[in-house]
């Protein structure tokens, strides 16, 4: 296995008794780099080998391990029956420090998730703001619109948490359908939103969901415009792609000329 020797030592030591040692092992592997197993050239019946050792600890008696265990699952990104069902015994788990690297790892794993799905909705209300957040983000990873998914990011989107706002605007783009009365609601109230960035990701989700956006357009225009200096540039991406022809506003048009160092600016300018 080419993985280092003190790593394959410290997943040795996972499988020894509760002791210092062996939480101190869990902590090493916690701080593993996301790409750990791919820089080491880890093949799929390896990382395979390895979800087996950590498959009895999904419900092992030391925080610090459990932590370990989502973790791992998340870097190893093993789309297996017995890595799923790891994951889901994890998201289960009363700690929500538990939760947070079990949710990771489901976002990890993408569209290969997508039976996770009942499970992490259920975090949606979860009292933590790191699992909620999280949550929104994985949800968008693995991009299915099921209606637990569209109704968890609705009410995620409505979180006191600006960045778990954001990241729920963000992955309706993957997982909800424009026709849906209330994400057009939720994105409309997103675009007055006190936080720039959640402001940000609604004119993001607008342009990347197909629809007729016409009820928005004066708001997307104010954004672009005026949402802070030299305009909000997401703002003026959807303004753009909402309606072509706004290029020959004049206040559009001064936005575009002054910020020509964007790529997508000049060519727009030069095929006009």
């Amino acid at each position: 296995m080419p993985i280092s020797t003190r790593t394959k030592a410290w997943f040795e030591s996972l499988q020894e008794a509760p002791g210092p040692a062996r939480t101190k092992a869990a902590e090493r592997l916690l701080g593993l780099s996301e790409r750990y197993f791919d820089e080491k050239k880890v093949t799929s019946p390896e990382r395979e080998q390895l979800i087996e050792m950590l498959v009895p600890l999904a419900s092992d008696s030391d925080l610090v391990v459990r932590k370990c265990v989502g973790q791992l699952l998340g870097l190893l990104q093993v789309r297996s029956s017995a890595a799923f069902d790891v994951v889901s015994t994890l998201l289960s788990d009363k700690h929500p420090e538990v939760q947070v690297h079990a949710v990771w790892a489901v976002g990890r794993l993408g569209a290969n998730a997508s039976r996770l799905i009942p499970d992490i909705a259920l975090l949606a209300k979860s009292a933590s703001h790191d699992v909620r957040w999280r949550v929104a983000w994985a949800l968008g990873e693995i991009g299915q619109p099921t209606l637990e998914a569209q109704s968890a990011l609705l009410h995620l989107s409505r979180d006191q948490s600006h960045l778990t706002r954001m990241h729920s605007l963000d992955s309706m783009a993957k997982c909800s359908d424009a026709a849906n009365f209330e994400v057009r609601n939720a994105l409309l109230a997103a675009l007055d939103d006190l936080d720039p960035a959640v402001r940000s990701a609604a004119c993001r989700t607008i342009r990347s969901l197909p629809s007729d956006w016409s009820e928005h357009r004066a708001k997307v225009r104010q954004l672009a415009l005026h949402d802070g200096a030299g305009g909000n540039f997401y703002a003026m991406l959807a303004l753009v792609k909402l309606d072509p022809n706004c290029i020959a506003d004049p206040p559009v048009r001064e936005w575009l000329e002054s910020n020509r160092q964007y790529g997508w600016v000049d060519e727009l300018l030069t095929d006009a």
